[in-house]
């Protein structure tokens, strides 16, 4: 997303709030569930091939989505979340 390119990404707890409403509903970024785990960072063996096939179909739709409707431009919304942001607050943070 920080290059203006479709994702496809785990569905982590808090990136759906980080990344925002108008992101989200863009079409640009597939979210894919998590396998069960293991503690906190290894899947079950049994959900390896489960998550495996969410990833595929994740992929998938966001190739379709390219082929269809294009990329779309939504610099607007990822105006705080490119590459020069994050580097800009970092340098602010640090200074």
């Amino acid at each position: 997303l920080a290059c203006g390119l479709r994702v496809v990404v785990t569905d982590i707890p808090g990136l759906k709030d980080w990344v925002g409403k108008d992101i989200n509903n863009s079409g640009m970024i597939e979210y894919v569930k998590l396998p069960k785990l293991i503690n906190t960072d290894i899947p079950k063996p049994e959900e390896v091939p489960i998550f495996e096939s969410r990833l595929k179909s994740a992929i998938e739709t966001q190739i379709i989505s390219l082929k269809t409707s294009g990329q779309k431009d939504i610099q607007k919304y990822l105006r705080d979340k490119t590459w020069t942001e994050v580097f800009e607050k970092i340098e602010r943070e640090l200074s």
